[in-house]
């Protein structure tokens, strides 16, 4: 599989841990990429840690089985640390997105002095932009300026179709603010070049 990668994504339900995953994943899709995004644990449970796969790739996706060694791991709840086993297999320089108002050295410890860490306060800029903690949608701006895999336009896309719901312009102001708070480093995946054009395609 070519430029296989792929994604945890770890919460508690209620916390919509799968629709991100699906999101992600539905953002993955717009840019011309395979996809596939499984919950791990079936429905959520709400406030019981809640997993979610993600993978995204060039080519065809054969596997089924649980991601056992991702290169991204997502965190929407910092403590669900405490009980799950996240930050284990994480590949060797991969890249942790964690919901925290900590700075990122703080977890430099729990994930190894290679991987390249990531915090942003989802949780407040979802309280103060969308009236309500939901970070789901949040957490991919900060995912999104961390790894370079998705970018904003194709996510404002699939929250839109994924949530037709929501507010889109208030998410994608919340997305934006999680995106801005992200220190930029170093891309280690494969640049992928957009090929969905909104202008192009009828919503």
């Amino acid at each position: 599989m070519e430029n296989l990668i792929e994604v945890v994504f770890n919460g508690r339900g209620g916390q919509g841990v799968v629709t991100s995953a699906e999101i992600f994943a539905r953002a993955a899709a717009y840019e011309g990429k395979n996809v596939q995004s499984v919950p791990h644990f079936g429905a959520e449970r709400r406030g019981a840690p809640v997993v979610a796969y993600a993978r995204i790739s060039d080519g065809k996706i054969w596997l089924r089985e649980p991601v056992s060694s991702p290169d991204v791991v997502v965190v929407l709840d910092q403590s669900v640390m405490n009980e799950s086993k996240i930050v284990h297999d994480l590949k060797t320089g991969g890249i942790v997105v964690i919901n925290s108002s900590k700075s990122p050295t703080e977890f430099k410890s729990m994930f190894g002095t290679e991987s390249k860490i990531y915090a942003v306060d989802a949780s407040e800029i979802a309280t103060k932009i969308l009236g309500r903690s939901i970070v789901s949608t949040v957490i991919l701006g900060a995912l999104s300026k961390a790894t370079g895999l998705i970018t904003l336009d194709s996510l404002r896309h699939a929250i839109r179709h994924g949530l037709p719901n929501a507010n889109i312009d208030l998410n994608m102001r919340a997305v934006e603010m999680a995106a801005s708070s992200v220190t930029p480093e170093a891309v280690p995946f494969p640049s992928y070049p957009s090929t969905f054009e909104a202008g192009k395609q009828k919503e």
